[in-house]
């Protein structure tokens, strides 16, 4: 009965660290450190991309799209944030536990709430 009950706390506490997750956002101003160009920053923060992240998970063809910069430089830059941003597989159960663990707002407004999927649940 006690190793039963030692099972079940170990496996809670192990939830419980799964849970917490930070999550990170690196700016894209730290890849002037990198190398890449602050007009080209301007540029891709200009075209909607404002996080390392976002970079990561873009297509090289939408990168491509950004006035001013050229495939080599998405190139260079796509190998870049693949050192900064691990782009591990995830399974869609270890997504579903990273979604629990969001937090959400709510705007006070309860419909407004719903269409935003935010508020209290």
């Amino acid at each position: 009965m006690m190793e039963v009950e030692q099972h079940e706390e170990e496996q809670q506490r192990g939830e419980e660290e799964e849970a917490e997750v930070n999550v990170m956002y690196q700016p894209l101003e730290i890849l002037i450190e990198q190398g890449i160009a602050a007009n080209d920053i301007q540029k891709l923060n200009e075209a909607g991309f404002h996080t390392v992240e976002s970079i990561a998970h873009a297509t090289s063809r939408k990168l491509c799209d950004v006035k001013g910069i050229s495939e080599a430089k998405v190139n260079k830059l796509k190998e870049m944030v693949k050192h900064l941003v691990p782009l591990d597989f995830k399974t869609a159960a270890d997504a579903l536990e990273d979604r629990k663990a969001l937090v959400t707002l709510t705007t006070g407004a309860v419909e407004l709430d719903k269409l935003l999927e935010g508020g209290k649940l």
